[in-house]
């Protein structure tokens, strides 16, 4: 893979985690954003590159990639320079706050297409990987996830404008991995116990049904799902969903450790570099379908009742 000249904006966990596997990775970081100055020097210190004073400024330098590490309600102008300036771009997840958040995106996007990515890193495991071919051939039941944490300990976590709330930022994955191991998702009924914890039952369009369960009022990290087929379950358990159980055909994925960061970084630099979008497990216009899963678990809360999940409609303010 030829030197990718790549920018990073926001410098917190992320941006640091995403510097980290640029750099392994052989791609030249040359500049840096972060509202706060002194997080974007400490990673140019650590990394290289230049410490950027905007986010415009970033669109100069002819870069190959930009990895995009803010909080999910700030990023649409950052989004938006990708488009004009035909950058590819790596996004966290979620994509958004919610989904209308993401109608002018999504237009831009079908106009004007770039090589794009969303960090549902969880998609690149080999256990996931392992665990959705041996279910194309199965006869899937339903399912059981959890998702159990500690608050997450930084200051726009929590706040809705910026978050979009907890399970808008971690429950995402529970639904992104229902949605890739079982099948779309078209209705769902929620239940939420303060902002903290949040219980769903799921129907898919197979008409498999599934619940879930999340929760950031736990001590410890406690992660896992169960898909249950006519010959046998299979069970991915742990932040890295190892599997631990597979009856339908009894070979459990090799359980040796995996840089899952620079797995989903390295498959997006790769197709930055060759064009190939089949190499990227989840891109923007996907995971709007994940996003309007979690708008329809708020929208579930509120009228008290289930509602119908459209995973290819409208992104209107109703989306």
């Amino acid at each position: 893979m030829a030197e990718l000249n790549i920018g990073i904006i926001g410098c917190g966990r992320m941006g640091r985690e995403r510097a980290r596997c640029a750099q392994a990775l052989g791609a030249r970081i040359r500049i840096v954003f972060d509202p706060d100055h002194t997080r974007s020097a400490d990673l140019t210190t650590k990394y290289g590159g230049r410490v950027g004073q905007s986010v415009e400024e970033c669109f100069h330098l002819g870069l190959d990639a930009i990895l995009l590490c803010t909080a999910p309600g700030t990023r649409r102008p950052a989004e938006i320079l990708c488009l004009e300036n035909r950058v590819p771009f790596l996004v966290e997840k979620p994509v958004s706050t919610s989904a209308a958040q993401c109608r002018d995106l999504v237009e831009r996007l079908q106009q004007q297409p770039v090589i794009n990515a969303v960090g549902y890193m969880n998609r690149y495991r080999s256990s996931v990987q392992q665990a959705r071919e041996i279910l194309r051939h199965a006869e899937i039941i339903g399912l059981s996830a959890h998702w159990i944490c500690k608050p997450y300990n930084v200051p726009w976590w929590k706040d809705d404008q910026y978050s979009g709330g907890p399970h808008n930022d971690q429950a995402t994955h529970l639904f992104d991995l229902s949605r890739l191991l079982v099948g779309e998702i078209t209705e769902i009924q929620a239940r939420f116990q303060g902002t903290a914890t949040v219980a769903t039952i799921l129907r898919f369009e197979t008409d498999a049904v599934g619940t879930t369960l999340y929760s950031c009022d736990g001590h410890s990290k406690d992660i896992g799902i169960r898909i249950f087929t006519q010959r046998g379950t299979i069970a991915l358990t742990g932040w890295d969903f190892r599997m631990t159980e597979n009856t339908i055909t009894a070979i459990l994925a090799d359980a040796c450790e995996e840089d899952i960061f620079l797995s989903e970084t390295s498959a997006f630099f790769e197709a930055v570099h060759s064009g190939r979008k089949d190499l990227i497990q989840s891109d923007f216009l996907d995971a709007v379908r994940t996003q309007r899963v979690l708008d329809a678990a708020r929208q579930s809360w509120e009228c008290r009742r289930s509602v119908p999940v459209f995973p290819n409609g409208s992104l209107g303010s109703g989306a």
